[in-house]
């Protein structure tokens, strides 16, 4: 039975040009309910691997801005949470 969170890994198909072949990697993030239906699906991409015609092989990682963007957005979220808990539990009288 699969887990509540899926983690997938894939390579797309590669794009050929007469000097280089492009190979994009993606993952695939699967929040769900019985491996069935998905709560909550993400794609996003992982790396890209770029082969010369003389065989030679350069993987380069490819930042992903949303998920930095989310992550900083979640931080600030959880940051001023976590103040206004203090700052509500400061003003009660003992």
């Amino acid at each position: 039975m699969p887990g509540l969170v899926q983690v997938e890994n894939y390579r797309a198909q590669p794009l050929h040009t007469p000097t280089y072949t492009v190979t994009p990697y993606i993952q695939t993030v699967r929040v769900g309910l019985n491996g069935r239906q998905f709560l909550y699906l993400w794609r996003r991409p992982v790396s890209v691997l770029v082969q010369d015609h003389t065989g030679q092989e350069v993987v380069l990682p490819v930042r992903d801005a949303t998920r930095i963007a989310v992550v900083v957005m979640a931080g600030i979220i959880l940051g001023a949470a976590i103040s206004s808990f203090i700052i509500s539990r400061a003003r009660r009288p003992a």
